[in-house]
């Protein structure tokens, strides 16, 4: 969900602005409740318990945009890794694109 969709939503609040709407899902975030979904300009709800180590990875449908999280702590370490000692690594994004089984029909 895009934080205009949640504005739309939120429209019959006090939320006004998406201003408000992206400071609250960057909190949301840094908090590890919420995914930043990069090709989708998008937010998703964490469907993990909160581990302290969480690498996320995503499975998106390119028919219906349904997107399901998964445990990539090993392309994470891949990543840092190949970078090597010459390159500190922040952030990965794993995104992996297909059809779900529903819209393969």
């Amino acid at each position: 969900m895009s934080a205009y969709d949640i504005l739309e939503k939120a429209r019959s609040s006090s939320i006004r602005a998406p201003t408000q709407i992206y400071r609250s899902l960057e909190k949301l975030e840094g908090q590890g409740l919420v995914h930043r979904i990069e090709a989708l300009s998008a937010f998703i709800a964490c469907s993990d318990r909160h581990e302290t180590d969480h690498k996320p990875g995503f499975v998106i449908c390119r028919g219906c945009r349904t997107v399901r999280e998964f445990e990539a702590a090993q392309i994470h370490d891949l990543a840092r890794e190949a970078a090597g000692p010459q390159f500190s690594v922040d952030a990965v994004s794993l995104e992996i694109f297909g059809q779900c089984e529903s819209c393969r029909g």
